[in-house]
């Protein structure tokens, strides 16, 4: 059995899908299961071509990606769900049952999950958590919000590791 992570944003086709096929890559030695899905995701559009084109320079593939949207079905057996902002994980956290096991996190803030310690208070000066969206911008945006993603992504790894380590 493996561990199931969803990571969301709002359409499925920027900041989440290069999380899902970044973190794929980053812990393929993992028995981890990464997915996508948005909170207001159109279902089935591509992964947009900025992102297509910023996964291809990492040697990675976003070309077969199908936007899912946030439902009942996405979040059945998921451990985790990270959100790309602190308004993604607000929102999965109002999608949610207190019955429904699974953590709610925000990619910025690794390990801190929203049901369990409360929303994400962020002190003056410290960094923002939250990945800006590049919808529409140059493919520069998409490079730094791929560097953005991939950092927060390796201060994931104690909490993917151990996610994984209780599958084997």
């Amino acid at each position: 059995m493996s561990g199931r992570i969803v990571f969301v944003c709002t359409g499925n086709s920027c900041r989440s899908p290069l999380a899902e096929v970044m973190a794929r890559h980053r812990y393929a030695d993992l028995p981890l299961l990464f997915a996508s899905a948005g909170t207001a995701a159109a279902v089935g559009g591509p992964a947009s071509p900025g992102a297509r084109a910023v996964a291809r320079e990492l040697g990675l593939d976003l070309d077969a990606h199908r936007s899912a949207a946030l439902d009942a079905a996405v979040l059945s057996g998921v451990d985790w769900v990270i959100g790309l902002t602190r308004t993604h994980a607000a929102l999965v956290g109002a999608r949610t049952s207190a019955a429904w096991p699974g953590a709610v996190g925000v990619l910025g803030a690794p390990g801190h999950d929203w049901r369990r310690h409360g929303a994400l208070v962020v002190a003056d000066g410290a960094p923002d958590p939250d990945v800006p969206d590049p919808w529409q911008q140059d493919l520069d945006a998409y490079r730094r919000v791929a560097a953005l993603i991939d950092e927060a992504l390796r201060a994931w790894a104690p909490v993917f590791r151990e996610l994984g380590a209780g599958r084997d």
